[in-house]
């Protein structure tokens, strides 16, 4: 089902800061299944570089500077685990955890001024490998996606982006007009749920 979810976890991304909890999302897969070419995909979809925010050698910091007041979705790929005794991984998915609840940081200074921001994005994170420092409350906030390897002699998968652009902008207004009915949708699927 990894890939219906994936198709859902783009509409949140789109959703933006609308969602009361929007989860976060980490992908994984060998070398060659595809990760960076996800990534890609995402890119496209969300319209370029204004629509997602997307690095392969981020910090907490400079995510929560680019994200400003923006809902924007974060999409970061090759969050390996660092080296030992190295908080930024860990500095990295305290904030997805702060933006999933739309939770606000506030961070003091040496001249004793502070500031403040508030965070409510959507992450995507893809990696061979998970770093071990996920916390209870991390995996209850994370979807785990993997990818299989693509199989021997496949083909290469269509990425010209003025066609994921124009699919992306027919989606996004789709669930732009169907926003109306958000709330009584999503409490069929957690009756539906709730029942399986």
């Amino acid at each position: 089902v990894d890939w219906f979810i994936c198709l859902g976890q783009i509409g949140v991304q789109m959703m933006g800061g609308a969602l009361d909890w929007p989860p976060a999302y980490w992908v994984t897969g060998g070398p060659g299944s595809g990760k960076s070419a996800l990534q890609r995909l995402m890119l496209h979809l969300h319209g370029g570089e204004k629509g997602l925010i997307q690095s392969t050698d981020p910090t907490a910091r400079g995510i929560a500077s680019l994200l400003g007041q923006s809902t924007l979705p974060v999409a970061l790929d090759e969050l390996e685990p660092g080296d030992q005794g190295s908080s930024k991984e860990r500095d990295i998915i305290v904030t997805a955890r702060v933006a999933a609840s739309g939770g606000r940081w506030v961070r003091g200074s040496s001249d004793q001024k502070g500031s403040t921001g508030q965070l409510r994005s959507t992450f995507l994170f893809s990696s061979i490998l998970i770093p071990g420092i996920l916390k209870s409350q991390d995996l209850q906030r994370i979807i785990m996606l993997s990818l299989r390897p693509f199989p021997e002699g496949a083909k290469a998968p269509d990425l010209r982006a003025d066609r994921w652009r124009r699919a992306g902008a027919a989606l996004k207004r789709l669930i732009i007009d169907r926003w109306p009915t958000w709330a009584e949708r999503l409490e069929l699927w957690r009756v539906s749920f709730a029942e399986a």
